[in-house]
């Protein structure tokens, strides 16, 4: 016979584990031994424990109270109960959506990663097209001082040669 752990029956159900614990014990009458095992013994839920509590579920929805399900849970029948294959497509559902949503978060860490990588290469280069206008600025003023230098080596040879000597 299968069983289902915490994890597994949670999931196809579709309520957390710590809800499930509580179910198990509200609906003790309606479930197997094994749903609340003594002491030391891991807790499992047959499939007839898994459509008991899947009900439970469908009822809550419905808005009774654990009371009211409890009682209702008494007298149900198996043809009342939700179809088990049913119950672990949506398990089957549920990991495809969890391992699309890790893989999606992936994603976006890639993407940020690259995102920030652009950024830095975006400064970078703003830097180098400041230090391109720089240097281009830099050789301006060389070009003019050596203009300025040429203008006073010809002026200088203009001069008659004593005044150079001096």
């Amino acid at each position: 016979m299968t069983t289902y752990t915490v994890t597994e029956t949670s999931t196809m159900i579709g309520i957390s584990a710590p809800t499930l614990r509580r179910w198990a014990l509200s609906f003790t009458e309606s479930l197997s031994g094994d749903a609340n095992p003594p002491k030391g013994a891991a807790r499992r839920f047959t499939g007839r424990d898994v459509r008991t509590l899947a009900k439970a579920k469908q009822l809550q929805d419905d808005g009774l109270s654990i009371d009211d399900i409890a009682f209702a849970l008494k007298d149900i029948s198996n043809e009342d109960l939700p179809d088990l294959d049913a119950l672990t497509t949506l398990k089957d559902l549920s990991d495809d959506v969890s391992e699309t949503v890790e893989r999606s978060d992936l994603a976006i860490q890639a993407t940020n990663q690259i995102a920030a990588g652009l950024g830095a290469l975006s400064e970078n280069m703003q830097t180098l097209t400041d230090a391109t206008v720089d240097v281009k600025e830099l050789r301006q003023a060389i070009d003019k001082l050596t203009e300025r230098v040429n203008e006073i080596d010809r002026k200088l040879d203009s001069l008659p040669r004593i005044v150079r000597r001096w």
